[in-house]
């Protein structure tokens, strides 16, 4: 983790463009979030999609990975940013499982949901701790 925040880096994923910060969450479901979540739990909350995310983007990341392992583990990947109020990130994964993981398309949109992970959760992490 990075001093800034959470840091993934899958390996061997180039720099991609963000989608823009209108984009970037939902803050509908955010909001429920920060309403059903004690104010001291959000940080622990939010540790723990990092964490669930890292794994997930380094199975994905893996050279071997089979069509139907990446396909069942984006789709489960998307889901669970969207029901945290990630929406880039979730749109972004869910380009991920419509891609074959051996061609360049794949590497390319791992890369940009990375990017918008990390952006999501810091965007996420200002607005759930500003809602409390």
């Amino acid at each position: 983790m990075s001093p800034n925040g959470p840091s993934f880096e899958p390996p061997g994923r180039g720099s991609v463009e963000p989608a823009g910060d209108a984009d970037l969450l939902d803050q509908t479901v955010l909001a429920g979030l920060a309403r059903a979540v004690p104010a001291d739990q959000i940080d622990g909350l939010l540790a723990s999609v990092v964490a669930e995310s890292q794994g997930m983007l380094l199975r994905l990341s893996d050279k071997g990975i089979s069509q139907q392992a990446a396909d069942a583990i984006a789709h489960e990947f998307s889901g669970m940013l969207a029901n945290f109020g990630l929406r880039a990130a979730s749109q972004a994964i869910g380009k991920v499982e419509t891609l074959t993981p051996t061609s360049a398309a794949y590497d390319h949109a791992l890369a940009r949901a990375t990017a918008e992970l990390e952006r999501s959760v810091q965007a996420a992490k200002h607005f759930l701790n500003a809602a409390s």
